[in-house]
């Protein structure tokens, strides 16, 4: 479907402050795409007279760059529901990101809240008892298709930071999330440590 430039939005459950524009990623596209003209590698669904992306942010950056508002690109526009919104953001920032603990974190938590909401989405009598850390964790990442652990830690990460706790900005500075874990490891055991050494002197 031809598509004004304009009428392009992001994925409503991608936060663009929190899932930022890598401008290096942007650059090179847009040396690819004036090269070439490939525009693909972006769907839409239509929503109240706009079209939403579920993925493909960078390549609509480059758009917004290079072609006029009014401009029309094709693109495939597909009835894509809430839920798979999120599961393909997931996807596209899993395989872009990788070890990135911000974006991590941010997933976990958009799908939290979404599951929250919309209990319907992932129902126990399908996962049965399989979980073996915790059952949220294990509701989460079955829904995202990550691992189990990999979602429980970052929930970890999440409450630590609302409970004040640990910063948001350090853990979101962490080169990758085996290094996010092991802070939050040493965190844990500082807060405890006071309480072991005053109980092993009385």
């Amino acid at each position: 479907m031809k598509i004004q430039i304009q009428n392009l939005e992001p994925n409503p459950y991608r936060d663009m402050s929190n899932y930022p524009i890598d401008q290096e990623k942007i650059q090179s596209l847009k040396n690819s795409i004036e090269q070439t003209g490939f525009w693909d590698n972006i769907l839409a669904r239509q929503s109240n007279g706009k079209f939403q992306i579920a993925y493909g942010h960078h390549r609509l950056e480059v758009l917004k760059q290079v072609l006029k508002p009014t401009d029309e690109i094709d693109i495939p526009v597909k009835k894509l529901s809430d839920a798979l919104m999120i599961k393909i953001m997931a996807k596209e920032n899993d395989n872009d990101w990788q070890t990135n603990v911000a974006i991590t974190d941010e997933t976990v938590r958009i799908t939290k809240k979404f599951l929250e909401e919309h209990p319907e989405e992932i129902k126990d009598s399908e996962l049965g008892q399989k979980y073996t850390v915790s059952r949220e964790a294990f509701r989460i990442g079955s829904f995202l298709n990550w691992s189990e652990t990999k979602v429980y830690h970052s929930l970890e990460r999440l409450g630590m930071i609302e409970q004040g706790k640990i910063e948001k900005e350090v853990i979101e500075s962490m080169p990758h999330e085996k290094a996010a874990k092991r802070f939050t490891s040493a965190v844990k055991k500082h807060q405890y440590y006071p309480l072991q050494i005053k109980l092993s002197t009385i």
